[in-house]
């Protein structure tokens, strides 16, 4: 059982048209901050048989948390035919007040036991990367240029992303030992 999540969400933005609107640039700074958030975690069946934990992930809520950022656009169109666009973002999301559960296995016996709280207050926000970027090259040819019938155009697009590493953890084990991080990687799509 778990409690609705509550957020309140706070952004202030700018956007601009420049270049008679062949320029567009947009900014936001923002801040958001959860009450009961809800989130995917392990749980372990104190009965379990021996050297058998009996686990399944759940829903439960962390406390509090926030998330913080900057992102910035611009599309750039320097020809009719040509779209540019670009954009980063700077995060960083914790857990204020998380208080999660824990639990040995006896060595001896393979029995659960000792299940207690574990506080992960202030571990990073799961899946959240702290910076990423993304590009896209947009080219429109007309079906005539080709020396096709008016059948319409052709777009062929190049986009692009990266991402910086993420934490993917279920537990404060995962956490801690860095195991269960998504290491930063790029994205290339190629489009007609």
């Amino acid at each position: 059982e778990f409690d609705p999540e509550e957020l309140d969400n706070f952004e202030i933005g700018l956007k601009l048209d420049l270049l008679n609107d062949r320029l567009q640039l947009n900014t936001a700074l923002f801040y958001s901050k959860y009450d009961n958030m809800q989130l995917t975690v392990v749980r372990v069946n104190p009965n379990s048989p021996a050297f058998q934990p009996d686990l399944a992930s759940s829903i439960a809520n962390a406390g509090e948390s926030h998330i913080k950022g900057l992102e910035v656009e611009a599309v750039m169109r320097p020809i009719d035919s040509l779209v540019l666009r670009t954009s980063f973002g700077l995060t960083d999301g914790e857990y204020d007040e998380f208080v999660d559960q824990t639990w040995d296995i006896n060595p001896g016996t393979g029995l659960v036991e000792n299940v207690r709280d574990l506080d992960r207050s202030g571990e990073e926000l799961f899946n959240v990367p702290n910076f990423s970027v993304d590009a896209t090259v947009e080219y429109t040819i007309d079906a005539h240029d080709l020396g096709l019938p008016r059948a319409g155009s052709f777009t062929p697009i190049a986009h692009v992303y990266y991402q910086d590493s993420t934490s993917n953890h279920f537990t404060s084990n995962g956490f801690d030992s860095n195991r269960f991080r998504q290491r930063p990687y790029t994205l290339l799509d190629l489009r007609m």
